[in-house]
């Protein structure tokens, strides 16, 4: 990235700074406060990654760099990742590849791609085959980044959640039924006690 093209970030990013702000703190709103959102950095440039390091502080997120794919997967294979920011076009190991196999060992991992204007058919096969969340072209608005990470970790705590609740309605599901069933072992068994003092009855009255 040149100078010219930082320059023109820095000032897209003036004055929506407090918008974003506001927005970081809508999903703190939602967010279980025991929950951390770990987002990875992936592209092959220093600068670029310290771009984008850059415009996540302050918010609640723990980030994470690497400047490869094979890096990348080594450090998911060690750290808990909600979110993944990756460049398509990187020596070694492309973007397109490295998403594929998170896509297949890490689904649930939010991903979000950076692509050049030049390759849109490469963001169609990526979207089919790593079924990423979402994608940014470059060079990006700050804005419009911030606010896909925002929702990506949004729409994450909400499947969490849904995915807790189910869980929880599962074991309270499970407690019932062991109630019921036991219910049912007491009602059968009083039931056969109150036949066998009825018949205990009638042969008394019949002796």
């Amino acid at each position: 990235m040149n100078d010219k093209t930082a320059d023109k970030q820095q000032h897209t990013s003036q004055g929506v700074d407090k918008g974003v702000d506001e927005g970081v703190d809508m999903i703190a709103s939602i967010r279980n406060p025991n929950e951390q959102i770990n987002i990875l950095l992936v592209d092959d440039e220093a600068p670029i990654l310290r771009s984008l390091k850059r415009l996540f502080r302050g918010a609640p997120y723990d980030v994470q760099i690497a400047e490869s794919g094979e890096q990348a997967l080594d450090i998911l294979a060690s750290q808990q990742c909600d979110v993944i920011i990756s460049d398509m076009r990187m020596p070694g190991m492309s973007g397109q590849d490295f998403l594929k196999e998170v896509q297949t060992h890490y689904p649930y991992i939010k991903r979000i791609v950076l692509s050049g204007y030049a390759e849109p058919e490469n963001i169609f096969s990526v979207v089919n085959e790593a079924h990423i969340y979402s994608y940014v072209q470059k060079p990006w608005d700050e804005m419009d980044l911030k606010l896909k990470v925002k929702n990506a970790a949004e729409e994450l705590y909400l499947e969490r959640l849904i995915q807790r609740q189910n869980t929880e309605l599962k074991d309270q599901n499970s407690q019932i039924n062991e109630l019921n069933d036991s219910l049912e072992q007491k009602v059968t068994a009083r039931t056969a006690e109150l036949v066998r003092a009825n018949d205990s009855l009638q042969q008394a009255y019949s002796d």
